[in-house]
Parts: structure tokens; C-alpha cells; sequence
């Protein structure tokens, strides 16, 4: 069973910094992978700014979900070896041995 989010997004300023009172984009996305743990050990691996890591780790996960099931068609079929050999460096850069050192 995966695990289900909600996803909302809305803007809260423009280029220029006004505020503003824009849309809202809510949906519902499943991953194979509990996202708030990825966002909870990147935190920990200190491979990002921490102010960096949840927008990293939400973005890629979601990306890398939809890459996956359509891995067959193109062009998603071109680009799921590199993002899996992406995701296999940021893990290997996160890594305990690499940490402990």
C-alpha cells in the first residue's frame, strides 16, 4: 500500500515581493516511500541547506513517482536511468560510512 499525501500549494508573493491572495493547487499524490522520513534523515545528512531540503525532497520524490510509472513512454523512458542513477549519488552522498567520516 503506498503511502498518500496532500499536496497544497499557493502563492503568497510575487516577483516583487507584494503579497498576494492567488490560487490554490491541491491534489493528492501516493508514493512508494514515506516522504516526511526522506525530508526528517536528508535533515539529519546535512547534504542541503536545511531550509532547502523539504522543497528537494518533496519535489524529487514526486517527480521521481510519475517517472516511474510512465518509465515506458517517452520521453520518460530517456530520462529514468539518469534519475535513477541521480537518486543512487544522493544516496550514496548521504550515506552512514560517508557521514561518519
Amino acid at each position: 500500500m503506498p503511502y498518500v499525501y496532500r499536496i497544497t500549494l499557493k502563492q503568497v508573493s510575487d516577483r516583487r515581493s507584494q503579497p498576494v491572495d492567488g490560487d490554490v493547487c491541491e491534489f493528492q499524490a501516493a508514493n512508494h516511500d514515506d516522504i516526511l522520513e526522506i525530508v526528517t534523515r536528508t535533515k539529519h545528512h546535512a547534504i542541503l541547506p536545511e531550509q532547502d531540503v523539504a522543497a528537494f525532497c518533496v519535489g524529487l520524490k514526486l517527480l521521481a513517482e510519475v517517472v516511474m510509472r510512465h518509465r515506458e513512454k517517452p520521453p520518460f523512458a530517456e530520462f529514468w536511468p539518469h534519475l535513477g542513477e541521480f537518486v543512487r549519488g544522493i544516496k550514496a552522498t548521504a550515506s552512514p560510512e560517508r557521514a561518519s567520516k
